[in-house]
């Protein structure tokens, strides 16, 4: 019989468990949302939002002109500006679907006071800056002061800051996302290498034991050889031999040749395998010139490894990597 769950428990399936994973890297139920909340471009709010904002950029510009201004009052100019901008911001905090009130004054009545109070600073700040702006009448406007405008300034900036939330969480939700899925694409990067690394084995000569059939005396890392990390002699046959310390499977050579020049020296070359460093066996050769090459054979049991240039030579290499 299957089995009869309690109530009050319930089951993740494997299908609930990657929708979530999804959301959780996507962000697309947050993102929708947030699109949502911002609006289209054509929208009554968006609209409204937009000429807020440049309503207030325009009175700050009036409050910092570049070049003198006619006689009159700047504080009022900014405060019949800052009003009609802080109007527009309460439409837009409105939506698409409700109705528009006709002036600021209705606006106002029907905004949310939390809101109001949020952004003006306090409730008495926010009665202050209801004071200022809604209650007098246009010839009480010529007599606003520099305080009265900041104070206007200030709740303006506000409203539009509030106002911009759906933006920037679009924003910072498309920022999420990237970072999430760079975070999937290093850890999926940094398994493969992982996995390529434990199937291809590890480096069996990585510190470098190793003896040379002659060494060149003029090659040191003071003398411009500091590409390569051997140089032999000319000579006939010559070679580099590795000791792996004990015998162990070796089924793969890495090659890196001279990147400056003379890459022909190393060729032709042959991979030779021992138990003994006395009876050696062949198990790869490259003809051709090359910058790297990796000699791949049938896994074989040795403890030194040769790579010799079967022709009277100099033999200098970049890298060698046995596996």
């Amino acid at each position: 019989m299957p089995p009869t769950l309690r109530p009050g428990v319930h089951t993740m399936t494997v299908g609930t468990v990657f929708a979530g994973l999804r959301e959780w890297f996507l962000r697309s139920a947050a993102l929708r949302q947030a699109r949502a909340a911002a609006g289209g471009p054509t929208t009554l709010r968006a609209r409204a939002q937009t000429q807020a904002q440049l309503l207030v950029e325009v009175a700050k510009r009036v409050g910092e002109p570049i070049e003198p201004l006619p006689d009159g009052s700047v504080a009022a100019a900014q405060l019949s500006l800052y009003r009609e901008a802080i109007y527009w911001a309460l439409i837009a905090m409105r939506g698409d679907d409700a109705s528009v009130p006709p002036d600021l004054s209705s606006a106002w009545a029907d905004a949310p006071a939390d809101s109001l109070a949020e952004a003006a600073g306090g409730a008495e700040a926010a009665e202050a800056i209801h004071a200022s702006l809604v209650e007098p009448d246009r010839t009480r406007t010529l007599q606003a002061s520099d305080e009265d405008a900041a104070r206007a300034r200030a709740f303006a900036d506000a409203l539009v800051v509030r106002l911009d939330a759906p933006r920037r969480r679009i924003a910072w939700i498309v920022v999420q996302r990237r970072l999430r899925l760079g975070l999937v694409l290093v850890a999926l990067l940094a398994a493969a290498y992982g996995i390529r690394a434990r199937s291809i084995g590890p480096n069996l000569v990585e510190d470098r034991h190793f003896r040379l059939s002659s060494s060149y005396a003029g090659c040191s890392p003071d003398s411009g050889c500091d590409s390569i990390f051997f140089h032999t002699d000319e000579g006939d046959s010559p070679w580099i031999e590795f000791d792996l310390g004990a015998p162990k499977r070796v089924r793969r050579v890495e090659v890196k040749n001279r990147p400056d020049c003379c890459q022909d020296r190393a060729v032709p070359m042959v991979v030779e395998v021992s138990t003994d460093a006395t009876h050696w066996t062949e198990v790869a050769k490259r003809d051709d010139e090359f910058m790297s090459w990796t000699a791949k054979f049938p896994a074989r049991t040795a403890r030194y490894v040769r790579l010799r240039v079967t022709r009277h030579s100099t033999l200098h290499l970049a890298d060698v990597v046995v596996r």
